[in-house]
């Protein structure tokens, strides 16, 4: 499952249709710590994080940087990368 449509609550196959893209990102710059963070993101977050940036991003969709900071052992589906 996508990270923002589990965070916002939202049906991922509402969203998409029956589109099967499921992508592990990879975030750099967008988090206060030295450590990459992976995103599992569906097809209409993943074009949404390539239009907006990583930056604007965490700006549009604030609860995700919370979770980012919360998380560290992937407990809510945010991990950090190895």
């Amino acid at each position: 499952m996508c990270d923002v449509c589990n965070i916002l609550g939202t049906n991922p196959e509402t969203l998409n249709g029956k589109k099967p893209h499921k992508l592990t990102v990879t975030i750099y710059r967008a988090h206060n710590g030295s450590r990459p963070m992976l995103l599992k993101l569906c097809y209409v977050h993943s074009i949404d994080l390539f239009l907006v940036g990583e930056g604007r991003f965490f700006e549009v969709y604030p609860q995700l940087r919370v979770a980012m900071r919360g998380s560290g052992s992937g407990g809510d589906g945010v991990s950090w990368a190895a």
